[in-house]
C-alpha cells in the first residue's frame, strides 16, 4: 500500500448561506481521506489573514501535513455560495490571486516519492510539474476547465491513473479532441476514466485488453428533505475512490464507496463531512 496521498490544489473561506467554513476541493478531499484512516499531506496556498491561520489549525488538529502549504496570499480565495432552494443554487468565486500564487510553487519530485498525487483544479503549469520522477498521479481538471479549456493538459492525462470530470467537463475535453471520449481513452498509463454524474450516479470506464467496459454506478438516493447542500460532493466522491483503491478495493467498490461519500455529504452544509458519517461508510467496508 503507498505510504501516503498528497493532494495538490485550492484551500479556500466557503460562504455559504452567509456562513463563514473551511473549504476548497484539496481540503474536503484531504479531510475525506485523513477521515477514512488514511495518511494525507496538502500543497497549497494559505493567506495571512486570521481565517488562514485558524484553517492550517483545524487542518493539523485533523491530522494532515500541512509541511508543504505556504504562505503567499494576503487572504484565501473566497467561494460563495448562496441558494433560494435546494435546487437552485448558485455560487461566486473571489480568486484573491490564488491562482498566480499556486503557479509559482516549486515543485520538488522526491518530496512526493511513494505517495498518489492527487491534482485537482490546477494551473496547468503546476500541474505539468509532477510529471518529473515517475510519481503516480490522479487528475482532476475541475471545474476552471469550463473557463479555460487548458486546464486539460493531455501530458498529465498520459501519465495519470486516473481521470476524473463531469459530464460538462467531458463533454469539453471530448471537443478538444485530446483522447478522451464517452466510451473509450487513448492514455496507456489509465486505469479508469471516472465520469460523475450528479443525481444520475457516475460512469466508469476501464480497459480490458483492447476492449473498453463501461461500468454504470447507480447514485445513492437521498430523501429531498434531507438534502442540504451540494457543495463538496463530488470532492467527497473523490476522497470514497482514491481510499478505496489505497485499500485495495475493485474499481467498481471504489466507485461505490465514492457514491456514498457524495450521496452523505449533500446532507450537510459545507464540503467537509462528519467524522461520524465518514465512520459509518468506512465500517460499511471494513477499512
Amino acid at each position: 500500500m503507498r505510504e501516503r496521498i498528497n493532494v495538490v490544489g485550492n484551500l479556500a473561506k466557503d460562504i455559504i448561506d452567509g456562513n463563514e467554513q473551511f473549504g476548497g476541493s484539496a481540503a474536503n478531499i484531504a479531510i475525506g481521506l485523513r477521515r477514512l484512516g488514511l495518511n494525507v499531506g496538502i500543497l497549497s496556498v494559505l493567506g495571512k489573514d486570521e481565517f488562514s491561520s485558524s484553517f492550517r489549525i483545524f487542518l493539523e488538529d485533523a491530522g494532515v501535513d500541512t509541511s508543504l502549504i505556504q504562505r503567499q496570499l494576503d487572504i484565501l480565495p473566497v467561494c460563495e455560495v448562496f441558494s433560494n432552494s435546494n435546487t437552485n443554487m448558485g455560487r461566486r468565486w473571489f480568486d484573491n490571486g490564488c491562482r498566480a500564487a499556486m503557479e509559482q510553487l516549486i515543485i520538488k519530485p522526491e518530496q512526493f516519492k511513494g505517495s498518489l498525487v492527487h491534482i485537482v483544479s490546477c494551473p496547468p503549469t503546476l500541474s505539468r510539474a509532477f510529471l518529473h520522477g515517475g510519481l503516480d498521479i490522479s487528475y482532476e481538471p475541475g471545474p476552471m476547465l469550463v473557463f479555460s479549456s487548458n486546464y486539460f493538459d493531455p501530458r498529465v492525462a498520459e501519465e495519470s491513473l486516473f481521470i476524473f470530470l463531469n459530464k460538462e467537463e467531458l463533454e469539453i475535453v471530448s471537443r478538444l479532441g485530446q483522447g478522451i471520449r464517452e466510451d473509450s481513452y487513448d492514455y496507456r498509463h489509465l486505469k479508469a476514466l471516472i465520469i460523475t454524474l450528479g443525481e444520475r450516479g457516475s460512469m466508469l470506464i476501464t480497459r480490458s485488453g483492447t476492449q473498453f467496459l463501461r461500468h454504470n454506478i447507480p447514485p445513492i438516493s437521498i430523501p429531498q428533505d434531507e438534502i442540504l447542500d451540494f457543495t463538496g460532493a463530488g470532492d467527497n466522491y473523490k476522497a470514497g475512490f482514491l481510499a478505496g483503491f489505497i485499500y485495495g478495493k475493485s474499481l467498481i467498490e471504489c466507485a461505490q464507496i465514492g457514491s456514498e461519500m457524495g450521496a452523505a455529504c449533500i446532507k450537510y452544509r459545507g464540503g467537509l463531512l462528519p467524522k461520524a458519517e465518514v465512520e459509518r461508510i468506512k465500517s460499511k467496508h471494513l477499512f
